[in-house]
């Protein structure tokens, strides 16, 4: 005989259901799509999740995979949106169909404008524009797709480009060049364009603020905020 005092089975099997969706989206701030977590130390020091947090713009620099290693996936669970600049065509194609709220660049950045050879890896996390990186990563194995030859943009030119994005101001800027943020960075603007926070990698053995990117960011009047495993965080 059925006990009235005890749920029936559709209902119990409903309330265990809607106790592991709050347990899920308690865990969800905790979930992260960056290599080591920098996804995590981004949002927390934007505030980006406070309740009462606004969604953001952030600009992808070497954005590579929409989910995949990204700094900015979790920052677009949130609501925020911007500008994905990616140099690889089959992953900005990807990239569209994932993030449609982005838009998305299909470009290499540095300095100035100039003709360089990408360097394209069956493994995407390896695409570069230096030769010498390109070749260290050959001599370890990782097979190369294709080389091919690339006109270089600057930061400067995607942002008036996209200059309605950016109106109300750059909450992020990262940036994964494979070793080319500090060319990067000379590209763009400071008195016109002011990120918040921006973010780089670094190699894992480098003094924390004393590379060339870290330098360039103090003279603009930037603060080291926080060094990961291979990334250094600047704010303004």
């Amino acid at each position: 005989m059925h006990d009235a005092t005890r749920p029936g089975p559709l209902v119990a099997a409903r309330d265990a259901i809607r106790r592991i969706k709050r347990g899920l989206k308690r865990a969800k701030p905790r979930t992260s799509y960056a290599q080591y977590a920098e996804d995590l130390v981004i949002c927390d020091i934007l505030g980006a999740f406070k309740r009462d947090a606004k969604p953001g713009v952030y600009v992808d620099v070497g954005a590579n995979e929409p989910k995949r290693f990204s700094n900015t996936w979790r920052l677009y669970e949130l609501g925020w949106s911007g500008i994905a600049v990616e140099p690889d065509r089959d992953l900005c194609r990807r990239f569209a169909r994932v993030r449609s709220r982005d838009a998305v660049v299909c470009a290499a950045l540095g300095e100035r404008e100039e003709d360089l050879v990408f360097h394209r890896f069956y493994e995407s996390a390896l695409n570069t524009l230096d030769p010498a990186m390109a070749a260290r990563a050959e001599s370890q194995g990782w097979p190369m797709m294709s080389r091919e030859p690339l006109r270089l943009r600057t930061l400067n030119s995607v942002l008036e480009e996209h200059a309605a994005r950016v109106r109300g101001g750059i909450d992020l800027l990262s940036i994964d060049a494979e070793g080319l943020d500090a060319a990067i960075l000379r590209g763009l603007d400071f008195k016109r364009f002011q990120p918040r926070l921006i973010v780089f990698e670094v190699q894992p053995d480098a003094a924390p603020g004393k590379g060339e990117s870290s330098e360039l960011l103090a003279s603009h009047g930037y603060a080291l905020r926080a060094r990961l495993f291979n990334s250094e965080m600047w704010m303004r």
